[in-house]
């Protein structure tokens, strides 16, 4: 049979529920914090300037090699050449990705193409692992550039 509740035996009920839906309000709002604590903002590498260690001129084809080496050396695949514009891929853990390279004798850019759902792209934001890939790629890209100073394009005799 229902009987009324008094004032203190309402307050105690609105306490204890309190009390216990805080620690399960916390942990549902570290747990979902902690699924998007691994997302950042898609990086991209947008028309960066080559730069050689004495500033020399380099050719698109010089460009070309510098960066076909250092995909090679990050484990990256290529997937496709267009013109001016490699399509390659790399893979690790479960996880992959694929980058639009285009590049000139004057700049170059990285641009992300696609990835696996693991990455949780969603259009602006991805898993950290992709930009770790495209920023030690970067990196590389910039050291096998700084090499080409006084050298016939790789591949050359």
């Amino acid at each position: 049979m229902f009987r009324p509740q008094t004032p203190d035996e309402i307050e105690h009920m609105t306490q204890s529920n309190t009390k216990l839906s805080s620690p399960v309000l916390l942990a549902a709002a570290l747990l979902l914090g902690a699924c998007g604590a691994n997302l950042a903002p898609v990086l991209n590498v947008n028309s960066s300037p080559i730069v050689t260690r004495f500033g020399s001129n380099v050719s698109a084809a010089q460009v070309r090699g510098a960066i076909v080496v250092a995909l090679a050396t990050r484990g990256w695949t290529i997937q496709a050449e267009n013109g001016a514009r490699i399509t390659a891929a790399v893979s690790a853990g479960g996880h992959s990705a694929s980058v639009n390279i285009d590049y000139s004798p004057t700049v170059y850019s990285i641009t992300y193409q696609s990835s696996s759902p693991g990455l949780l792209y969603d259009g602006h934001e991805i898993h950290r692992r992709y930009n770790k890939w495209v920023e030690r790629l970067r990196r590389t890209i910039v050291i096998e550039l700084a090499r080409l100073d006084g050298a016939a394009p790789v591949g050359t005799p």
